[in-house]
């Protein structure tokens, strides 16, 4: 059910403004807000309207590497370059992705020491089956060029988080 509300958009106090829970492909945004610029009956027409449809904060998509390869191993550009293919992937602009990358780490596969990574994928939507296999490919080619990990031995967990168990800047995605 739709709430009015009161809002000045750009300088222009619109007729109406209805926010609704809606869920816009797969992503899990609480409110959308319609505002209504304007009404008026055209001719050979009934009423229209002039309508902005304002989205919420977009989402904060987190990739994280924990890796037995050493630090001085870790190329600056694997950050720069796992920031812009996963911000694609993912349809977000690069500064909602946030690249963690754990060095260092005592870690054995397979009986063996030789370079691995256990990784994970979180999101709030954008991650399905299909999609999985995409971001599958891209992070175990990313690791393979700058890290040296074979794909076998890249391990990764994707995670849909609901938005009301995701903070930011004071408050939580709902």
């Amino acid at each position: 059910m739709p709430i009015q509300t009161s809002l000045t958009v750009a300088g222009i106090t619109p007729s109406y403004i209805l926010r609704w829970p809606t869920p816009v492909n797969g992503n899990l945004y609480k409110n959308f807000t319609l505002v209504v610029i304007s009404v008026s009956a055209p001719p050979q027409s009934s009423r229209f309207a002039k309508l902005l449809l304002v989205a919420p904060p977009p989402i904060m998509p987190l990739f994280m590497v924990n890796t037995n390869v050493a630090k001085s191993k870790v190329p600056a550009a694997l950050f720069s370059e796992a920031t812009r293919d996963l911000a694609e992937a993912l349809n977000k602009p690069e500064s909602y992705i946030t690249v963690h990358i754990i060095p260092d780490q005592m870690m054995m596969c397979a009986g063996n020491t030789d370079p691995v990574a256990y990784c994970s994928l979180k999101s709030i939507g954008r991650i399905s089956p299909e999609k999985n296999k995409e971001y599958t490919k891209l992070i175990c080619g990313l690791l393979n060029k700058h890290l040296g990990i074979s794909p076998e031995r890249c391990f990764i967990l994707f995670t849909d988080l609901p938005g009301v168990n995701v903070g930011l800047n004071n408050d939580i995605f709902e």
